[in-house]
């Protein structure tokens, strides 16, 4: 009888022993499962969950307002470049009307018409000065020069100035020749601006030369306020 009740006792030992064994294994899981579950997952080192959103949320700020401003900048219109006309003659190789831009020199029209000729006073015209709309530039020759002809450049889009008769209107009588004058020339005018300017250039264009002075009162802008500041300075012939 005492032998059965010392292998009953080392049974429930051993139950015991294991039972405890058991659940030191089962809480040492759950423990572990709950330290991984509370890791982060994919976040930089160092970073909160609030700092890589904002920092998402930044980047894509400035990813829209690039592709806003490329959008923008396609579809800005794009200005046209004005031509302007002008018409080249005298000792040049080409002499004609030549297509020219605001920026065009004197001397990039010379070189369009094929360059000077031999007997061309290459010295005698700007060849720095810009070129406008509707001009005649007339190059002369040396022997022209030496007979005292007078000075042509840049003259009126309805000129037919020459030698012997450039800027005799405006030497001779102080006064502005609307029909010829350049738009620089009619810019020295009291309350002549260059868009009054080119309004008397594009009328005597479309409309041929001035009768009277009295005409410039048709163009747009141009009234008797401004018409009597002018009427002294200026002619028609």
């Amino acid at each position: 009888m005492k032998y059965k009740k010392y292998i009953k006792a080392g049974l429930i030992a051993v139950f015991l022993i294991l039972t405890g064994v058991i659940y030191s294994c089962q809480r040492a899981g759950s423990n572990q499962q709950s330290s991984t579950l509370g890791t982060p997952i994919n976040l930089a080192e160092g970073s909160s969950p609030e700092s890589q959103t904002d920092l998402q949320a930044e980047t894509q700020k400035e990813t829209g307002e690039a592709a806003e401003e490329i959008q923008e900048q396609e579809s800005a219109p794009q200005q046209e470049t004005q031509i302007y006309y002008v018409h080249l003659c005298g000792a040049v190789r080409n002499p004609g009307v030549y297509e020219a831009t605001k920026a065009t020199r004197v001397y990039e029209l010379v070189q369009s018409a094929g360059g000077f000729t031999k007997e061309a006073d290459e010295n005698y015209v700007n060849q720095a000065a810009n070129v406008e709309d509707g001009q005649q530039i007339y190059i002369p020759t040396r022997e022209e020069v030496q007979k005292g002809s007078e000075k042509v450049t840049l003259t009126g889009r309805n000129s037919t100035a020459s030698p012997d008769n450039a800027g005799e209107d405006t030497n001779k009588t102080g006064k502005v020749n609307i029909n010829t004058a350049t738009k620089s020339e009619l810019c020295t005018l009291p309350g002549i601006g260059e868009v009054k300017a080119g309004s008397i250039i594009d009328y005597r264009t479309n409309h041929g030369e001035f009768q009277s002075i009295e005409e410039l009162k048709q163009i747009e802008g141009i009234k008797d306020a401004v018409y009597n500041k002018i009427k002294d300075m200026i002619e028609a012939k």
